[in-house]
């Protein structure tokens, strides 16, 4: 009568340990080509390696920085931009305001539209041009009003 022992083993083959393996054994295999290959060549490869190494890391952290401080400057560009644009818009909007002001209370433009009500088809259109004449010389300095009229 023999008693038969069944083991079984102490720690399950699971997928990480076939991983483990499997790099084991590719960096076993290196290490052999590196051994059979001379010492000249095996320098130059780590050199090549350690330069490789340096220059990504050198390149991308300089990218990254590279990258914000360009944001950095169109953003303020951006807003310098559009402030001085606000500006302008602002400027142009009180020089038509003064303008029109200063056309709406002279009393030179007041008699020229009240003789445009007349009846005289013929003095009206002098009187009309002399308004036109009249209103040019006096927006001479806004270009965009003297384009219009």
């Amino acid at each position: 009568m023999g008693f038969r022992i069944y083991l079984k083993p102490m720690v399950p083959a699971n997928h990480f340990l076939l991983k483990r393996a499997s790099f084991v054994g590719l960096w076993n295999r290196l290490v052999l080509i590196l051994r059979k290959v001379g010492l000249r060549t095996r320098v130059l490869v780590s050199f090549f390696i350690l330069v490789l190494i340096t220059l990504v890391i050198i390149g991308s952290v300089s990218y990254n920085i590279f990258h914000k401080e360009i944001t950095g400057k169109i953003q303020s560009y951006s807003e310098q931009l559009m402030d001085q644009l606000g500006q302008n818009v602002r400027n142009k909007i009180l020089d038509f305001e003064a303008n029109i002001t200063e056309l709406s209370v002279s009393s030179e433009v007041q008699n020229y539209l009240a003789s445009l009500m007349t009846e005289d088809v013929v003095q009206a259109l002098q009187d009309q041009k002399r308004l036109k004449s009249y209103m040019l010389d006096r927006l001479s300095i806004n270009k965009h009003l003297n384009s219009r009229l």
